[in-house]
């Protein structure tokens, strides 16, 4: 609140009356001891007065209200509407709210004056009129309350543009966003396409050899009968020459010429029937070849295409082990627990995707949470460690003991080779419930399913070549009883001691517009997993596992495709905030990649030296 000068009393008469000013005591939250103002009539109260109401968030009237006082009683009145008013502040008189427009006042009522927007309190208390005979024109009040009013058009006028602009610049974003996921699902569809037909590539070469092979029978059958016609004409014209080899030599020479006219319309008779022949072949080979590559794409064998999809995504899916300690808190004793589950790589750099309750299960365990309302236990938070397996890696040591996990090959939590980071987690989404304990009743809130229900891991693994399953929207067009194909590592079983996904066929049971009810087999471990469509697409993330462990839940795609933008966005702001503490992270493009994994390190070092520093 600005503060308020003493400032000039003026008596101003209209149509007889006569209206004096006031001493108002004025005191806000932040100044308890108050200022003297004097205000000339109007006695006006808003922006643009020496002792104003200072409003903190949306720009308000330039006047709220205003107290006069002629030959009659002392009054104070809203001075814009109701509604509009009570959207900026609360106004209370002596204590109690004013919910008409215009109250009268006694000399030493107290105004209490609210601001809505960041609850400051401001008190004003009328005392009796100071009379002063310093005069001053009304016009420059009015001018400058013009001005201030102007001013606050243009601010908000010049305010609504940018944020338009603003608007249409994210749209743009969006738009160009949704051009590249056009781009990548059109370039997969070409990459099926193309391995389709290298599949029929033996197929279709047997039946080219074997239409060549009948082209070349033709043309020796064809060659054979004219050299035995040909043969045939030169001994019946050798025999009639013979004959005649005692008449003149016209004789001889018109019957020679006959015999030349009679192979020359053979040889072209015998041309023109091969290149027929041949032309029909090449007719017949290119509609074979149509239609076998047409059958062949057309009906391919479900169980055939189904194992080609778990063969090209099985390299992208990682085996995820989470551990933490939990502490009792009356005895003293801890408890180290170890959660197990799948993921899904999104990406060449190294980019996870998993569900949060593989990461965090003790956030999503009912009797863990129980325990922590009631204060008996609390989760070690200095304990909590990671470690992912890639497919094919050796997860165990000892194939035949399931708890002898062999770290080094895994990505793990902490600086060196083969590390991970974790980069986005939500807030989850939760409900209160109320849950009945042997020592009472506790209020526990429970996790929903849903969106919340997710996690991004990065691997320090940019310069690896690895395989990625990128989410689809296509997924979006599933409907009950499409087939789908569920990855990942029920039970948490290794095929011996390797990390080897396995998988399950299903179909979509019910289709909502966030998740999924699958008709599959899904069993405990497979929680993280990526559900895959007919055409080898990602249509969801695996997220809850019904009671009878026959029906699954899984989180759509499109899910799926938000969270990778909102990591797109973190990042983002993560390599601003490392550029502004003079750690080098590169292009700020929203990509974590080796020179942004490097800045973290630049970050951890300046810390250390800052606390040497301050221990010294």
């Amino acid at each position: 609140m600005s503060a308020g000068s003493a400032r000039e009393a003026r008596s101003h008469g209209a149509g007889g009356a006569r209206t004096q000013a006031l001493r108002l005591w004025l005191a806000d939250d932040r100044d308890a001891r108050g200022r003297m103002c004097l205000l000339r009539e109007p006695f006006r109260f808003g922006f643009g007065e020496e002792c104003d109401v200072s409003l903190e968030g949306d720009a308000g009237p330039a006047v709220l209200f205003a107290i006069e006082q002629t030959d009659g009683p002392l009054l104070v009145a809203k001075a814009i509407p109701r509604e509009e008013f009570d959207r900026f502040v609360e106004l209370q008189v002596d204590g109690e709210p004013m919910p008409e427009a215009v109250r009268e006042l006694a000399q030493g009522s107290r105004l209490d004056v609210v601001d809505r927007a960041s609850r400051r309190h401001y008190r004003f208390v009328v005392h009796p009129p100071l009379r002063t005979g310093i005069l001053r024109p009304r016009n420059l009040a009015i001018t400058m309350l013009v001005l201030a009013i102007a001013g606050a058009a243009f601010g908000g006028y010049l305010y609504w543009s940018l944020r338009g602009a603003r608007t249409d610049i994210s749209r743009t974003i969006a738009r160009v966003e949704r051009a590249e996921a056009d781009v990548a699902r059109t370039e997969a569809r070409l990459h099926e396409s193309i391995s389709r037909l290298e599949y029929t590539e033996a197929e279709l070469g047997q039946a080219i050899a074997d239409l060549r092979g009948l082209q070349e029978a033709s043309a020796r059958e064809i060659r054979t009968e004219f050299s035995s016609r040909i043969k045939a004409v030169d001994e019946s014209t050798q025999r009639e020459l013979e004959r005649l080899a005692e008449e003149d030599t016209q004789a001889r020479e018109a019957l020679a010429s006959r015999a030349r006219a009679d192979i020359d319309q053979m040889r072209a008779e015998f041309s023109d029937r091969m290149v027929e022949s041949y032309q029909r072949l090449k007719s017949l080979e290119q509609r074979l070849l149509a239609s076998m590559a047409e059958r062949l794409a057309a009906n391919e064998p479900a169980g055939a295409r189904f194992k080609r999809i778990f063969a090209e995504a099985s390299r992208a899916i990682v085996f995820i082990r989470a551990r933490y300690t939990v502490e009792f808190v009356r005895t003293g004793e801890v408890s180290e627990q170890v959660s197990l589950g799948s993921g899904f790589i999104v990406s060449p750099s190294g980019l996870v995707v998993t569900a949060q309750h593989v990461l965090f299960p003790w956030r999503y365990e009912r009797e863990l949470l129980v325990l922590e309302g009631l204060g008996l236990a609390r989760i070690v938070e200095d304990s909590v460690r990671w470690d992912v397996w890639p497919t094919g890696a050796a997860a165990l040591s000892d194939p035949d003991d399931p708890q002898s996990f062999d770290v080094r090959s895994a990505y793990k939590t902490g600086d060196g080779e083969r590390s991970m980071r974790v980069l986005l987690v939500p807030e989850i989404r939760s409900a209160a419930e109320l849950i009945a304990s042997p020592i009472g009743v506790v209020e526990v809130r429970m996790p929903q399913p849903g969106a919340s229900d997710v996690a991004v891991l990065q691997l320090d693994a940019f310069d690896a070549p690895l395989s990625f399953l990128s989410p689809s929207p296509v997924a979006e067009r599933l409907e009950p009883l499409d087939e789908v194909l569920v990855l990942g590592y029920p039970f948490s079983r290794l095929h011996e001691g390797i990390a080897a996904p396995q998988a399950v066929r299903g179909f979509v049971r019910r289709a909502g517009q966030e998740l999924l009810e699958l008709d599959a087999a899904v069993h405990p471990g497979v929680s993280g997993g990526p559900v895959l469509d007919a055409q080898g697409a990602v249509a969801g993330m695996i997220m809850a596992i019904m009671s009878s462990e026959l029906y699954g839940v899984a989180l759509r795609a499109e899910a799926l495709v938000t969270l990778l933008e909102a990591t797109r966005a973190a990042v983002l702001a993560e390599e601003k905030r490392l550029a502004a503490l003079g750690c080098d992270p590169g292009v700020a493009d929203g990509e974590f990649d080796r020179q942004t994994w490097a800045a973290y390190g630049c970050e951890d070092k300046r810390g250390a030296l800052r606390d040497s520093t301050q221990a010294r």
